[in-house]
């Protein structure tokens, strides 16, 4: 049994398409403070976005979601969405953001900061279907895009990515020495998404990258730890019009120190 907490901090904006006319929209937590504890999801407790519906749920056991200001001072000024997950359960506790103006290839762009804890797992999703406005750990089936971050002894991470059905280490570089829990360190976290059957192109700082039909590229920090990712378990030439950030346990019994993690959550897409 432990708990774990999850900041996020400023604004989130996000676009469709890597080519075309789409247009960016931004979500921001504002300033505001407040506490959600409730295992009954709510649509309310959040900023209204500008496209989509803002979701929070808690898992069973004490837990809760909060708005807090100020926050951890090297993750930004503006409000942070402070998670602490339930305890001695493997119930979801889970943000995200459903049903926005759908595309199906983008980019999406995060900085995030770990400390403490032992175990669970924190999973990003990008992708579609019901499990990104239920009670439920997203099915690898609505994932295009998935990164999981599962904590260890001594400060370490392992992280992995979502290949089909199941998540594993093909195709990324670092996996166990990348992540570290220590929120002094921020990553910034990138991911070109191509959900289209064609291949498409991309440009940093003058350098175009071709990313082919149903496959996307991790960057972290400015380097591409994963190139051509094999997508997830939601079908080619479908659109994604969903993200997700949620916990899942490990329920152990002697389990009893806090677990602790910070986030900034910046996302863009184009």
């Amino acid at each position: 049994m432990l708990r774990k907490l999850l900041a996020f901090t400023t604004s989130l904006v996000i676009l469709f398409h890597l080519s075309g006319s789409a247009q960016p929209w931004t979500y921001n937590f504002g300033t505001g403070t407040g506490s959600f504890t409730s295992s009954t999801a709510s649509t309310v407790f959040l900023p209204t976005p500008s496209s989509g519906t803002a979701r929070v749920r808690v898992g069973t056991n004490p837990g809760s979601i909060s708005l807090v200001n100020p926050g951890v001072s090297n993750l930004g000024s503006g409000s942070e969405l402070q998670i602490t997950s339930n305890t001695g359960s493997t119930s979801t506790t889970k943000f995200s953001i459903h049903d926005y103006t759908a595309g199906k290839s983008g980019y999406v762009t995060f900085k995030i900061s770990f400390r403490g804890g032992t175990n669970g797992q924190y999973n990003f999703s990008l992708g579609d279907g019901a499990n990104f406005s239920d009670n439920n750990a997203i099915g690898t089936a609505q994932i295009f895009a998935g990164i999981r971050w599962s904590l260890g002894s001594s400060n370490s991470i392992t992280y992995n990515v979502l290949n089909g059905s199941s998540y594993g280490t093909t195709g990324i570089s670092n996996s166990s020495t990348f992540f570290t829990q220590d929120t002094a360190v921020v990553y910034t976290v990138e991911i070109y998404a191509n959900n289209t059957t064609a291949s498409i192109d991309y440009v940093r700082s003058s350098t175009t990258y071709s990313l082919a039909s149903d496959a996307w590229d991790l960057w972290v920090d400015g380097t591409r730890v994963g190139a051509g990712l094999a997508s997830g378990g939601l079908a080619n030439d479908v659109n994604m019009d969903s993200w997700t950030l949620n916990i899942q346990m490990h329920c152990q019994q002697a389990v009893h120190r806090p677990l602790i993690f910070h986030q900034l959550l910046l996302i863009t897409v184009v």
